[in-house]
């Protein structure tokens, strides 16, 4: 049977998730590895403000290093960015499984 309400109340949520999303794809996320050696800032997006890199503390030659560095300090940040938008969506959809969502 058609309920109109219920309807109603997906096309909230439709229009409430498209906000959550535009809020975390503008956030800032950021990620560290190597005690704070390498630091990343990411958006939401994924899309990657800023490496930066402390030639201070590493052996800049060392460029196997660096990179597994940069890698997980990506990961880093991506992690947190997918946390953000897990809670964010899960607060919209208080806890109902929409499967397929993002």
């Amino acid at each position: 049977m058609f309920n109109p309400q219920m309807l109603q109340n997906f096309s909230k949520i439709q229009e409430d998730l498209k906000e959550v999303q535009e809020q975390v794809n503008q956030s800032t996320f950021y990620g560290q590895s190597g005690g704070a050696v390498v630091k990343v800032a990411i958006k939401g997006n994924k899309y990657v403000e800023s490496v930066e890199i402390d030639k201070n503390k590493i052996d800049i030659e060392d460029f196997d290093m660096i990179g597994d560095l940069v890698v997980a300090a990506m990961n880093d940040a991506i992690k947190k960015a997918d946390a953000e938008l897990q809670s964010a969506i899960e607060s919209v959809t208080q806890g109902f499984n929409l499967p397929g969502l993002f």
